[in-house]
This record gives structure tokens, C-alpha cells and sequence, in this order.
């Protein structure tokens, strides 16, 4: 997975995404949850928060002998699992966000270029018509409905 920058809206949080560091938080849980404590997550990410939430919780039981090493171990890593999937939907989401916002700016353009344009009939109505289709088309993420339009006007005027 690649790094994701727009995470880091709040001050000073960790790169998540540099293994040193995430090790470091990890070894950090470890050492809060046998001392009973926790570390400051609060401002975490929700993929991280949920993370080193559940990974202190773990350790802290394991600290109490409520569950083995090998428990920890195995919960550990459904944990990581989970974290893994969290962050994979994240970047997803992200992804169809920025795709959407990409979309409704192009659209915007060409509606702004549309209502600009200085319609003389019938010359320039074909023009207009195409921008019209180019902005469905962006509208909707695909280019297949002007082209198919364009093709059967042709076909209509022949």
C-alpha cells in the first residue's frame, strides 16, 4: 500500500507508514500494557487507533497471565490482519473520493465553458452539443456515451 499524506490533518502523528516507527509504537504497547498503562493513541487514525487500542488490551492481559504468549501472539497478528484491511478500505474510499472530486471538477469546467459559449444557429449548436456530451460523459466517469452518440450522429447524417 502506498503512503497516504492526507492522513496527517493532526499535529506531530507518526509515520504509520515507516516500519521503524510502527515497530516502535508496537514495542511501546507492549511496555504500557505490561506496566498497565496505555499509550497516548487518542489522535490516532481510525484504522491505528483501533490497532494499538486492541494491542495494548492484549498485551495488558498478557501481562496478568490472563492469556498465554502464544495468544498474544495469534491476537496479535487477527489484530494486524484487521488493521491491514481497515487501512486497505481507507485508501480505497480515499481513492473513489478523489476520483468523484476529479469528476465534479471536470464537469464544473465544462458546464462553466458551455454557458461561456457564444451559441450561434445552427453552426455552432454542434459545438455546444458536444461539450453538453462531454459533460454527461464526465458526469458519469466514462467517455463510452459521447462517443456513442457522436458515432450515431454520424450515421443519422450520412
Amino acid at each position: 500500500m502506498k503512503a497516504d499524506n492526507t492522513r496527517a490533518y493532526v499535529k506531530n502523528l507518526p509515520d504509520f507508514f515507516d516500519p521503524e516507527v510502527f515497530h516502535k509504537l508496537e514495542n511501546d504497547c507492549y511496555k504500557a500494557g505490561c506496566s498497565g498503562t496505555v499509550i497516548d493513541y487518542s489522535e490516532f487514525p481510525a484504522a491505528e487507533y483501533r490497532y494499538f487500542e486492541r494491542l495494548c488490551g492484549v498485551y495488558n492481559k498478557f501481562s496478568h497471565k490472563e492469556i498465554s504468549l502464544e495468544d498474544a501472539k495469534a491476537q496479535k497478528l487477527i489484530f494486524y490482519k484487521d488493521y491491514r484491511n481497515d487501512l486497505a478500505q481507507y485508501l480505497k474510499y480515499s481513492e473513489i473520493c478523489k476520483n468523484h472530486q476529479e469528476v465534479v471538477k471536470a464537469t464544473e469546467t465544462l458546464c462553466t465553458a458551455l454557458c461561456k459559449m457564444a451559441v450561434k444557429l445552427p453552426n455552432e449548436v454542434s459545438e455546444a452539443f458536444k461539450t453538453a456530451l462531454k459533460i454527461v460523459s464526465a458526469a458519469r466517469g466514462e467517455d463510452v456515451t459521447e462517443k456513442t452518440v457522436l458515432r450515431n450522429m454520424e450515421g443519422v447524417q450520412k
